[in-house]
C-alpha cells in the first residue's frame, strides 16, 4: 500500500488552507479561535478586538474568510460585515452568544454567510470553514472564467451602494445558504 508522503500531505493541506481574519473583543475567545484555526491548518492573517479595527485590517490583509463576534464595543460584527463586503466580497462567519431570529435575519441582509452560536465546537468551525472554502473555490473559478472572457462581459464588483440582498438576489451559489442556525452542542 502506498501512503502519501509527508510532502504530499503538507501540499494538500496548504492547498485547502484559508487565510482568516478573526475579531472578538474577548481576548480569550480570539486566542481560542486562533488556536483552533491553526490546528485545522489555516493561516490567521489578522486579529482585531473591535469592528473598526477589523475593517481596517481586512482592507490590507485581504483574508479569504472573516470570523467575527457580533457584539463589540465600537461597531458590531454584522455592521462591520456589511462594510467589508461592500469593499471586497468575502465569506463572513458571525459568532454570537445567543440565537435570535431577528439577529440572524439582520446578519443575512448584511452579507453574513454563516451564523454560529458560542461556544463553538471544533466540528462546527470545521464545517463552517468547509462551506467558506467551497464559496472561495467557486469564486476563484468564476474569476478565471471572467479573465478568459472579453472585457465588456466582465462584471464589476459591488459598490458601497450595493442594495440589501434578498434570498433571490443572493451572490452565493445556490448550494451555499447564508446565515444558517447552528445549535449548541450539549
Amino acid at each position: 500500500m502506498n501512503l502519501p508522503s509527508a510532502e504530499h500531505a503538507a501540499a494538500t493541506q496548504s492547498e485547502s488552507a484559508l487565510r482568516v481574519a478573526v475579531a472578538d473583543d474577548d481576548r480569550s475567545m480570539r486566542e481560542l479561535l486562533e488556536h483552533m484555526l491553526r490546528k485545522q491548518g489555516h493561516e490567521v492573517v489578522a486579529v482585531a478586538d473591535t469592528g473598526k479595527q477589523l475593517i481596517k485590517l481586512c482592507a490590507s490583509a485581504k483574508p479569504d474568510v472573516i470570523i467575527t463576534d457580533n457584539l463589540m464595543p465600537d461597531l458590531d460584527g454584522a455592521d462591520a460585515a456589511a462594510i467589508i463586503y461592500a469593499q471586497r466580497p468575502t465569506p463572513i462567519i458571525l459568532l454570537s452568544g445567543y440565537c435570535d431570529r431577528n439577529l440572524v435575519l439582520d446578519a443575512e441582509q448584511k452579507h453574513v454567510l454563516i451564523y454560529l452560536v458560542k461556544p463553538i465546537s471544533d466540528a462546527n468551525l470545521r464545517a463552517a470553514l468547509a462551506r467558506c472554502r467551497a464559496l472561495v473555490a467557486t469564486q476563484a473559478e468564476a474569476d478565471e472564467l471572467a479573465d478568459d472572457s472579453p472585457a465588456e462581459q466582465v462584471l464589476t464588483p459591488p459598490s458601497e451602494e450595493t442594495p440589501v440582498r434578498s434570498p433571490s438576489t443572493s451572490p452565493y451559489p445556490q448550494a451555499i445558504r447564508p446565515a444558517q442556525y447552528t445549535k449548541r452542542q450539549t
